[in-house]
């Protein structure tokens, strides 16, 4: 009896320490899992072809509805990179989603998707919508994409589901402009069309017309068999005119000097090409180059009065502005590095003036934005630090806290900035200013700018503009004795190129 109890209390140690590794053994699984991937799904990049000309401009939107649209789907890892020269063949299955729009007769449009296996090199499937209304793009392409991605029909319910969703991302996302969803008989097609044979739906298709696409697929893959054969597009645009509309165009010589264009940030007819396209890239970047001209009337007053005014003949500037659509991002990054220096000055020679400026605005109403900035100058003035002394120049280093308000026309920007003076330090060789010190300068700034945009026949990845710019700052230093009092009004001018 007693050898039945150890041997029944042995096997009770045996279980729990079972159960122990078992509740051990959980945890550990789970965090396993949690570190490796679970989902094998076929990973889907997205290209898209060359858009209508009156699309070019809202080829983010559509991406934005295209991405929205597969990520709902659920079926696919979606990557957001371009598509690589050469793509390694993994275990995970690996697509191309193909997106194209043209015109499809008067105020329609015609969508296609195609379904591309990379490593197949191969179109697995493909369907085309075409008489697509203006007003109605962005809604049906959203529909008609999920209906391609699922492979089916999509039902009444489903359909009713879809379009609360796609209301609701037209806010977030973006529509096409109410100057594109109108009744639009202009829009020319860049290519003058030689082919006119609109796409059908799959189910519709004729017979000659598959014959047709299946044999450019085979010319395709017998000149070229690499993927990017099958990305390739062999059909244009049909122009939205009518016959006689389009034989006076035929008929009607084309001028020879073209109208002239002038583009601002936000301007959809710019004509600057913005390093935006159908990539995974979302940012505008535009560059401003100009040769800079300063008059500059500088009032001191501490132990004596100067009242000095000088030219500034030599100078440069260079400022990165950076920003997304609106619907995107409203943020926007700006960067400005200017330079100037003067031949000669009196009663001293003074130093040249340098000026840098980071700032991060917030963008609202499409052309107003509002930035706070970080700027950094250079403020060289002449003085009589000390009694019994002379006249030297110093060179003080101004940190300063700007606000600013900018507002964008098509040709011209205006801008208000107002400034507070952070810290300044004595950056010059002559240190004498410090022997009579008891604080910091103190102050604050005005500046007002105007930038236009001239009309440029010439060139179309360079844009000119010319600069007037207004500032006025006034700043104090608490002395032993006098006190010093700087007032300053700076008369600056560029002329320059942005790309």
């Amino acid at each position: 009896m007693v050898k039945f109890t150890k041997l029944t209390n042995l096997s009770a140690n045996n279980m729990f320490k079972k159960i122990f590794i078992f509740i051990l053994f959980i945890p550990y699984v789970v965090f396993a899992q949690t570190l490796t991937s679970t989902t094998n799904k076929p990973k889907l990049f997205l290209y898209s072809s060359d858009l209508p000309i009156k699309l070019e401009q809202q080829s983010q939107v559509i991406r934005k509805h295209i991405i929205d649209t597969v990520l709902m789907d659920n079926r696919h890892d979606l990557m957001l990179s371009n598509i690589p020269d050469q793509i390694v063949t993994g275990k995970t299955p690996q697509f191309i989603l193909k997106y194209k729009l043209r015109t499809d007769g008067q105020e329609t449009y015609k969508l296609s998707f195609f379904l591309i296996d990379i490593d197949k090199h191969k179109v697995i499937r493909n369907a085309h919508y075409p008489q697509i209304k203006v007003t109605q793009l962005i809604e049906d392409l959203r529909l008609n994409l999920f209906s391609f991605l699922q492979n089916k029909l999509i039902s009444l319910k489903e359909r009713k589901i879809l379009r609360q969703r796609t209301q609701k991302k037209l806010k977030t996302l973006g529509n096409l402009p109410p100057a594109i969803r109108e009744n639009d008989k202009e829009n020319i097609s860049k290519i003058t069309t030689t082919e006119e044979n609109a796409l059908s739906p799959p189910t519709q298709k004729p017979p000659r017309q598959k014959e047709k696409m299946s044999r450019s697929l085979q010319k395709i893959k017998k000149i070229n068999k690499s993927l990017w054969a099958l990305l390739k597009d062999e059909d244009v645009d049909i122009p939205w005119v009518t016959t006689k509309s389009l034989n006076s165009l035929k008929s009607t010589p084309k001028p020879k000097n073209k109208p002239p264009k002038i583009s601002s940030p936000f301007n959809e007819g710019s004509k600057i090409n913005f390093m935006l396209d159908d990539s995974n890239d979302l940012d505008y970047n535009r560059y401003h180059l100009s040769y800079k001209f300063a008059v500059r009337n500088l009032l001191i007053k501490d132990i004596i009065t100067t009242d000095t005014e000088y030219q500034s003949v030599l100078g440069i500037s260079f400022e990165w502005f950076k920003y997304s659509p609106l619907h995107i991002s409203p943020f926007t990054f700006r960067l400005k590095t200017e330079f100037d220096t003067p031949l000669e000055t009196q009663p001293v020679q003074l130093d040249g003036h340098f000026n840098m400026t980071g700032s991060i605005g917030y963008r609202f109403k499409n052309r107003y934005i509002f930035a706070l900035a970080y700027d950094i100058d250079r403020m060289n003035y002449p003085n009589l630090n000390e009694e019994n002394s002379t006249i030297v120049p110093n060179s003080f280093t101004v940190y300063w806290l700007d606000l600013e308000l900018i507002y964008f026309h098509t040709n011209f920007n205006l801008g208000l900035t107002v400034s507070h003076l952070l810290n300044s330090k004595n950056s010059g060789e002559d240190q004498s200013a410090e022997n009579r010190a008891e604080s910091d300068f103190t102050g604050q700034s005005y500046n007002l700018k105007l930038r236009y945009y001239l009309q440029d026949r010439f060139f179309d990845q360079f844009q000119a503009w010319m600069g007037l710019q207004y500032r006025y700052y006034n700043i104090n230093r608490k002395n032993s004795g006098a006190d010093t009092k700087i007032t300053s009004r700076n008369y600056i001018y560029h002329f320059g190129i942005y790309f």
